[in-house]
């Protein structure tokens, strides 16, 4: 593109006509008006775009001339007519209004085709179709910002002073929006939208009962709440488009909030006292946006215009009228609570932020201090709870005492400063409650050297010790809810659910009476002190009616609860069970009553819906006796109902049908109110905890829809995305959207979190993987999937894994992030192996995230520590085999060192082997008997570690070693002959036989033994070993098969009479059919012939065993190793995985800490080369040709870095929701003209019916014209 400076009188804008009229304003500041404005702004925008990096791709072609000409059609929409005084400065075009702008020309900019003019073309879509768009109304904004004005002074605002200040913006923004409402409303007002006082709506019952099934039909003609949620959001802005710029939350956060909103409304229109709490509330949370009349006529009457288009005959005039007033009531409570409370909120919020916030400088001190003092926690509560309960006894002491008592005692400083002080060992010229000193750099002190509270808390309790109250418990309690008092001051109901809560703890804590004004004369002294420079008269006045608020909500019930508890606790004792029953069953019958669509969700046996009344009513005296415990079990509640996807509306009326009940089984008129007063207190915290929990992401999941779960996620912050999908906390409860898809079955959406979650997402500044999240907050994900959605590990495993799209010499770059499988959290062992190789798997303990795991363990660590506690098993073999099996061999009766050799061998084994296994055995034995672990086998109890199979031949070998220890022939020997060490001798001989046996079997134990060594051959004998494992169970059966068959026919061949001596008996017969069977039978059949009967039983049991029986085992054996053989590297790596999570429980603490700081994994591992990545991954190069990629893995997007921002919609996401959207516009379309169509056909039949001039009908005159015709023809 050519440079500015070179236009001329063919553009639009000439550098020379705006100089001339330029009256500069200081540091190039330039003030100019009207024309001169407009092509002065033009200049600096067209420069600005093309100094731009982003635009720099598509700056270099154009026609220069029409984009000016487009810029300046763009910026005369700023404003209306003559465009007023304003600065024309390069602040201007800064901030994120511009970037905004930028923005939207990129996104337009991508969709052009090379040859065209993209920055002119841009420029144009945006002067046709973009205006609207938000961030081009927030450039908008920010021009007008420039614009002088008389009070303005002269002074004109910077990029720092606005761009930082989102509601500066919201406000500007709404300033825009306010001119097309007014000029498309032409000045309309609606007197029947009350904006001076805020009143209970009072409608006729009708009325009501009419809105409310209107809305409930509403509700049912769409799929689900959520649809309907979008139907209104679509309305509202199909209706005024203007109004989009109000709304800054995602389509579908909104859309769910109006759902909620209407439908909280319309339940509570019989309630005027709730419905004005919970319109007052909306009021409050609506403060920062400029609502005003027009924009409510315009709201109001989209709603009514969607439900009279919906409903269509089916909304009654009545219902109409219900709903009008209703939305007027709404958005006039909305104004008159901005009019009326906006600044006050705003400085109480503002006021309260400061008072809790701590200078970077003063932290920096009391961290470099912290071995001479013990600073404050400044955490709101827990500081006044430390203090409170810490603090020593008020007395006087002496200067010297007091330094004394700090260098013996550093600890205790802080406390002891504030006995000092609350003890009046200050000067008499000093204010009560003041700070004594303030040093030079700002931070606060005593006289003695310490330093005063910087937080509200720790200033509270500083004064409350002034003025003699530290030790009032109370004071604890409102300190701890304070903070949600002050955050909550918009919300009426929240406001008065705190405070409900706080007096059952108030009661709980003082028995004596509760003077409130003690903790306003504190609360009041310490925000004027952390506030010293700010504090006037309006502050005072803000907290001042903010106390009397609190005050007046706590006086109505303070005193009762300790009342209410003793009779409703007499009363709950007093019902026996069958009272109980009745109750519990009455409760569900009038619930039904009052709202039938409950049923839908009480669907449980009667012994459950028992259980859960039971729990209600206990609930009810238990918040009494304990508030802290049951408040938490309250919220926890709320989250699980959260997942259930319980409807708030149907708790009200749970409640009102068990009042009414109680209420039939006592004429206590205070534990009634008890009742009632508690379980309301329980609704109201159920009711918020679910409404603050149910999120989009829970709505989609129990949906267990994928595409809804895309489209919610789609509208969280990059920084937070994986946040939404694993934790939503409500209170101190917290519930994972992710553990509950698993628990409750919802596996796609399960899939689609994980999947989610494990994609790596990458713009210009940072990388965004989710793999830290999900193991930060769930350390045992592995076992959990394991255990309850097993199908999921492939979908996890594989998103560990990224592999390079580039190849280099025939090899590829493989990322493993394998971290969490290795090192937990705190350092020490993930135990992600132990769960895999429990579950059996060998499929996925195949997987390559799973293999480089266990090599990378068994390499590191496992390999050398196993050969250890191998090398005695080894030495002990080489011994046992020399001793018993190849010294005896060598003429041991013509060498007497050789019989030495076998006698220190065999005591070798017996005095080592033996007694290191028995030690073993029996510590192990022992804790299983005492622990209790313990199996049964024919009803005795023996060692349940014994079901391993190398411990169970470790302890046949040990008793073995006994045996032979106790038949040792050369210990039978001693004293018997002159030369021993010898086998040979009289009282030997006895037990030779016995003690050879014992070392034959002890031989094949050794062995067996020694099949563990496998491991350092996986892939090989190992298998092999695995495959032999498995084969042999369809042996056994063979074997059990042909035991059956010899037992049968060798009894059989007893029972004939014959003078064959081989079938003489049962044994014989027996033996010589299995030396048939083996091939091991050497006699002639001829014999046999004087006895037919036994030849014919011998060539049957032939045809059967060898014939039929073994050709069937072959059969099964081949068809085994297939099977087996597909997976014998699995079962093979699943031992293995086995072996080296048994090992890894004794690997000492510091050879592990070694190993993981050999693994780097606090290091970024590249991508590709030169492109740093993301840390605690493992790389490795693999072939290229082993697991081809096609694409980039990585999600990579340009424009914004901010983290505060949504990621773009991905590819192909816009399709479909734009085929949604005309999907759902034609099965509109196609339900009218159904409709249409029944009516016309019904018109039909009408005009069939009716007669014509002539007296017959239709159908009889057609007949008769046609029947005319045909005679005249």
């Amino acid at each position: 593109m050519p440079p500015l400076d070179n236009i001329g009188d063919s553009g639009s804008v000439g550098s020379q006509s705006v100089q001339g009229s330029v009256d500069h304003h200081g540091d190039g500041v330039g003030l100019l008006q009207g024309e001169d404005a407009l092509a002065a702004l033009v200049l600096v925008l067209c420069q600005a775009l093309q100094n731009d990096k982003s635009l720099k791709k598509w700056s270099a072609v154009g026609d220069l001339p029409a984009f000016v000409a487009q810029v300046r059609t763009f910026l005369s929409g700023v404003f209306d007519g003559e465009w007023p005084s304003m600065y024309v400065t390069p602040d201007v075009v800064e901030g994120p209004q511009f970037d905004g702008l930028v923005n939207v020309m990129l996104d337009i900019a991508h969709e052009k085709t090379a040859s065209q003019d993209v920055l002119v073309a841009a420029m144009e879509t945006i002067c046709h179709t973009k205006m609207g768009d938000r961030r081009v109304l927030r450039f908008f904004a920010r021009v007008r910002e420039f614009q002088h004005t008389a009070e303005a002074g002269g002074a004109f605002p910077t990029t720092a002073e606005s761009g930082s200040e989102n509601i500066e913006d919201i406000r500007a923004v709404d300033r825009v929006a306010d001119e097309a409402i007014a000029s498309e409303l032409n000045g309309a007002e609606d007197g029947s939208i009350n904006v001076q006082s805020l009143e209970e709506l009072v409608m006729p019952p009708s009325m009501v009962k009419e809105a409310q099934t209107a809305w409930a039909q509403f509700i049912s003609a769409a799929k689900s709440r959520e649809a309907a949620g979008e139907m209104i959001y679509g309305a509202l802005f199909d209706s005024a488009p203007s109004l989009q710029a109000l709304f800054t939350t995602p389509r579908a956060v909104q859309a769910m909030r109006f759902m909620n909103g209407l439908t909280s409304f319309v339940t509570s229109l019989n309630e005027p006292a709730k419905l004005k709490i919970l319109v007052e509330t909306l009021g409050f949370g609506h403060l920062h946006l400029e609502v005003t009349v027009p924009r409510v006529v315009i709201f109001r009457d989209a709603i009514l215009d969607l439900l009279s288009a919906e409903l269509g005959a089916k909304l009654t005039s009545e219902a109409l009228e219900g709903w009008r007033a209703l939305l007027n009531y709404v958005g006039g409570a909305i104004i008159f609570c901005k009019a009326h409370y906006a600044a006050r909120v705003s400085l109480l919020l503002r006021s309260w932020k400061l008072a809790n916030e701590k200078s970077s400088q003063q932290v920096q001190m009391e961290t470099t201090e912290a071995k001479e003092e013990e600073p404050y926690s400044g955490e709101v509560g827990a500081a006044a709870e430390t203090a409170l309960e810490d603090a020593p006894a008020q007395k006087k002491q002496g200067r010297w005492r007091r330094m004394m008592r700090q260098r013996t005692s550093p600890n205790t400083a802080a406390d002891e400063g504030l006995a000092n002080s609350a003890g009046g060992g200050g000067s008499s010229g000093e204010a009560v409650g003041s700070p004594r000193a303030t040093d030079s750099d700002g931070s606060r002190t005593l006289k003695s050297g310490q330093y005063v509270p910087t937080t509200f808390p720790e200033m509270f309790v500083w004064n409350a010790g002034v003025v003699g109250l530290r030790n009032v418990q109370w004071h604890k309690e409102v300190l701890s809810s304070f903070d949600n008092i002050v955050q909550n001051v918009a919300n009426s109901a929240r406001l008065q659910e705190e405070c409900e809560a706080l007096v059952l703890r108030i009661s709980k804590c003082s028995k004596d009476d509760v003077k409130l004004s003690e903790f306003k004369s504190c609360m009041l002294a310490a925000l004027r002190q952390l506030q010293p420079k700010t504090w006037d008269s309006s502050y005072e006045v803000a907290w001042t009616w903010l106390w009397e608020n609190v005050e007046r909500l706590l006086v109505k019930n303070i005193g009762q609860p300790p009342v209410w508890e003793n009779e409703l606790g007499k009363v709950m004792g007093c019902l026996d069970d069958n009272e109980m029953y009745r109750i519990r069953r009455d409760i569900y019958e009038r619930f039904f009553q009052l709202c039938p669509a409950g049923q839908d969700y009480f669907k449980q046996s009667n012994t459950r819906l028992h259980y859960i009344a039971t729990k209600v009513i206990e609930m009810t005296l238990n918040i009494f006796q304990d508030p802290w415990a049951v408040v938490e079990e309250i919220s926890a509640l709320g989250l699980r109902h959260v997942g259930y996807g319980i409807p708030t509306e149907h708790i009200a009326p749970f409640v009102t049908a068990s009042i009414e009940v109680f209420s039939g089984a006592t004429d206590n008129n205070h534990a009634l109110e008890a009742f009632r007063w508690s379980l309301g207190l329980v609704s109201k915290i159920l009711v918020r905890t679910i409404l603050e929990g149910s999120t989009i992401v829970m709505k989609a999941v129990n949906a267990n829809s994928q595409k809804l779960l895309q489209k919610a996620i789609s509208c969280a912050p990059r920084a937070k995305r994986a946040e939404w999908m694993l934790k939503i906390q409500v209170g101190t409860q917290t519930i994972s959207p992710l553990y509950w898809a698993i628990q409750s079955g919802n596996l796609d959406a399960a899939d689609a979190m994980i999947k989610d979650l494990l994609t790596i997402r990458a713009d210009r500044e940072r990388y965004y993987y989710g793999v830290d999240a999900l193991f930060e907050r769930h350390e045992d994900f592995v076992a959990r999937l394991v255990d309850e959605a097993r199908v999921l590990l492939p979908t996890l495993f594989d998103g560990l894994v990224w592999r390079s799209r580039h190849t280099k010499d025939g090899l590829r770059r493989v990322n493993y992030y394998i971290k969490h499988l290795v090192v937990s959290g705190s350092g020490s062992l993930a135990d992600a192996l132990r769960p895999l190789t429990a579950s059996k798997d060998q499929t996925i303990i195949s997987h390559p995230v799973i293999c480089l795991v266990s090599d990378t363990l068994w390499s590191g660590v496992v390999k050398r520590q196993f050969i250890l506690s191998k090398i005695g098993f080894l030495f002990s073999l080489l011994v046992f085999m020399l001793s018993q099996a190849i010294l005896p061999k060598l003429g041991i009766q013509h060498s007497r060192g050789l019989r030495f050799a076998i006698l220190i061998g065999r005591a070798v084994n017996y005095l080592f082997s033996m007694t290191r296994m028995i030690a073993f055995h029996v510590r192990r034995s022992c804790g299983a008997y005492r622990n209790g672990r313990l199996v049964k086998v024919f009803r005795i109890p023996f060692p349940a570690y014994l079901r391993n199979f190398y411990l169970l031949l470790g302890f046949i070998l040990t008793l073995l070693l006994m045996a032979m220890c106790a038949h040792e022939p050369m210990f039978y020997c001693i004293g018997e002959t002159a030369d021993w060490p010898t086998e040979d001798c009289d009282d030997a001989s006895s037990v030779q036989g016995r003690y050879t046996i014992f070392s034959m079997i002890a031989m094949f134990i050794h062995w067996l033994l020694l099949i563990d060594m496998a491991v350092f051959a996986c892939a090989q004998a190992f298998s092999i070993r695995v495959v032999v494992k498995h084969v042999l169970s369809e042996v056994g059966r063979f074997c059990v098969a042909m035991l059956f068959l010899l037992i049968t026919f060798s009894s059989a061949a007893a029972c004939l009479r014959h003078d064959k001596r081989e079938f003489r008996d049962l044994p014989s017969a027996a033996n010589c059919l299995f030396a048939i069977t083996v091939g091991l039978f050497e006699g002639d059949f001829r014999e046999y012939f004087d006895a037919p009967f036994l030849l014919m039983c011998i060539f049957f049991f032939v045809t059967v065993s060898a014939i039929l029986l073994i050709n069937l085992l072959i059969a099964q054996l081949n068809c085994s190793y297939e099977y087996v053989y597909a997976d014998m590297v699995g079962f093979a790596r699943l031992t293995r995985a086995s072996l080296i999570a048994d090992m890894l429980q004794a690997c000492p603490p510091m050879r592990w800490s070694r190993f993981v700081a050999t693994l780097r994994f606090d290091q970024r591992v590249e991508f590709d080369e030169g492109d740093v990545g993301l840390s605690g991954a493992l790389q490795v190069k693999e072939p290229a040709s082993l697991n081809p990629v096609m694409v980039d893995s990585i999600n990579r997007y340009g424009g914004t870095c901010s983290p505060d921002m949504q990621w773009p919609a991905e590819q192909g996401q816009d399709e479909e929701d734009r085929f949604e959207r005309i999907e759902r516009l034609m099965q509109t379309a196609l339900a009218k003209l159904s409709k249409t169509d029944k009516r016309h056909e019904s018109a039909g039949i009408d005009s069939k019916n009716t007669t014509g001039p002539s007296g017959l009908s239709d159908e009889e005159e057609e007949a008769g014209i046609s029947s005319g015709s045909s005679d005249a023809a």
